[in-house]
């Protein structure tokens, strides 16, 4: 078996199981949970935050 038949192989193999794989990752759903208010409270600040570092960094 030529060398390129080989590695076209492997790497045929490998690009059909990565889609495979992302298809199923597709059409699991996750079913989101409910977020207690500290834990929104804390996404809410770390986000202002980013924000706020973007448009005026501290340089």
């Amino acid at each position: 078996m030529p060398m390129w038949a080989f590695l076209l192989t492997i790497v045929g193999g490998l690009m059909t199981f990565a889609v495979i794989y992302d298809q199923v990752k597709k059409r699991k759903k996750t079913i989101p949970k409910e977020l207690s208010s500290s834990q929104i409270m804390y996404t809410e600040t770390y986000l202002n935050e980013v924000r706020n570092d973007i448009n005026n960094p501290h340089i």
